[in-house]
């Protein structure tokens, strides 16, 4: 992970300390050895997915983990040109598209809604195409929807009533909506529906008319939770070990110490046969030689204490190199990425539109030993404090470009790095005309915060977009054709 891992850490004072209990919340530490003791252990996909969207302890769920006052700090809350600029890009492919009349504007993961907040900005400028937009957010956590609420929403808006009220954006006036999924968002209105179309009629009036989407993904992908495979251990009829699930299970150490963590309670195993997983996402997995079948085991082999790898592949974990033996290596995949960035694909070929995906990745995959944890501004092993931790992995973009090519009536553009993305959306310009009305101490943070952003080594390589449009609308802007 390296440095692509360092926009998540800031120094943090004793008042952001005081956002953890001194005592963890063994809560959902509680809930997940129960469950492993009843059902057997838990693949790290449902363990990653129960910690931070769980209804009641849930690390998304219980509170604001942005910002500097978080466990992790964004791009576009280093400056605000970040979000002006992805704003510009969404009016340009509008125009691309040819101005349509009506057109939806998705984020999935808003955050705090400070991405979306500095776009509107821009779009708000454009009459044309904030009178025919509308709005769409996906989130999860009901506590970070009051919060997107109250920075992107008009006076009012979030005063009182329900979550689900119809309401409209401060900047341009757009209806608002919020999904828990891309499915949902996705699935016919019902005809009680609260949603404002743009005309300002229930959405249902317009279900059966199909509009065009422009879907924004900032740091959403790698948030979503991974299969972690690794090799299993050589035998004499086989020099290389076929790829087994890695699963979460109880530790011989587990105790009732009220101080104790996940650390101390959890332990990976190997799986002793393919699971499901395995077999379903085996072909993108590096390949491993034929070899004379062995039985496996009887039981999960543990594969010691949590968060210690037995090899590393390197000190910045990444992609594998064709096929790597190493028993220590753990690989990843994520097919929630995948279905997502495939589902998006297929709506933009049926009704028009354009993506923008934006994470920290390598170009090429498989993701090897790129899970990490991080409590206040801190790594921490992997099973430490379930639901306290914020989890995340590098996002296998050579994959997500795949999935999308393969769907008829894609024009895709080649991965390209954040630094020639707002490069090419015009960073520097935009700088130039803030620093024009700032004060001396003002233009030394906005050139600090744009060199932050494009910095190589740093956020401006590790950080990736893919975008991709209906053939129609032709090659993305800012990117080449892929």
């Amino acid at each position: 992970v390296g440095g692509a891992i360092l926009r998540r850490l800031r120094a943090g004072g004793a008042g952001q300390r005081a956002l953890l209990s001194s005592t963890p919340d063994r809560s959902l530490l509680n809930e997940v050895v129960q469950q492993i003791r009843f059902r057997g252990p838990m693949t790290f996909v449902d363990y990653m997915r129960t910690c931070l969207t769980h209804p009641a302890h849930g690390y998304y769920m219980k509170r604001d983990v942005f910002g500097r006052g978080g466990d992790f700090i964004t791009g576009p809350e280093i400056s605000q040109v970040y979000g002006e600029l992805v704003g510009v890009w969404v009016v340009a492919m509008w125009r691309q598209m040819g101005e349509p009349r009506a057109v939806r504007i998705v984020e999935a993961g808003p955050g705090r809604g400070t991405l979306m907040s500095d776009m509107l900005r821009v779009i708000a400028r454009h009459e044309h195409l904030a009178r025919g937009a509308r709005l769409d957010l996906i989130e999860v956590s009901p506590w970070m929807r009051k919060r997107q609420r109250e920075v992107l929403c008009a006076v009012g808006s979030s005063d009182g009533g329900a979550l689900d009220a119809p309401v409209r954006t401060r900047d341009g006036g757009l209806p608002v909506s919020w999904h828990d999924s891309l499915r949902d968002l996705l699935a016919p209105a019902q005809p009680d529906s609260a949603v404002l179309a743009p005309s300002g009629l229930p959405a249902a009036r317009e279900a059966a008319e199909r509009i065009p989407s422009i879907f924004i993904a900032h740091e959403f992908l790698d948030a979503l939770p991974v299969h972690k495979f690794r090799r299993a251990p050589a035998t004499p009829t086989s020099p290389v070990g076929p790829w087994r699930e890695v699963l979460v299970d109880v530790s011989d150490e587990v105790t009732e110490d009220p101080s104790a963590t996940g650390a101390h309670q959890l332990r990976f195993v190997l799986a002793p046969a393919a699971t499901p997983a395995a077999v379903i996402y085996g072909h993108l997995l590096p390949p491993t030689p034929p070899a004379t079948p062995v039985p496996a085991a009887a039981h999960p082999a543990p594969l010691g204490r949590p968060g210690v790898a037995i090899r590393r592949l390197s000190a910045a974990a990444g992609p594998l190199d064709g096929e790597v033996p190493a028993e220590g290596i753990e690989v990843e995949v994520c097919p929630l990425a995948l279905d997502f960035a495939t589902a998006v694909a297929r709506e933009l070929a049926a009704s028009r539109g354009a993506a923008l995906m934006i994470d920290y990745g390598p170009t090429h995959g498989p993701v090897a030993d790129s899970a990490r944890a991080i409590i206040d501004h801190r790594f921490v092993q992997l099973l430490e404090q379930p639901g306290d931790a914020d989890l995340s992995a590098l996002v296998d973009f050579g994959a997500l470009r795949d999935a999308v090519r393969a769907v008829p009536g894609i024009t895709l553009g080649a991965i390209g790095t954040q630094r020639e993305l707002l490069g090419g959306l015009g960073l520097e310009a935009r700088v130039n005309a803030l620093l024009k009305k700032a004060s001396a101490e003002e233009a030394r943070t906005l050139v600090a915060a744009a060199e932050r952003l494009v910095a190589v080594p740093g956020m401006g390589e590790e950080y990736k977009a893919l975008a991709f449009c209906d053939e129609q609308t032709g090659t993305p802007v800012a990117f080449r054709e892929g």
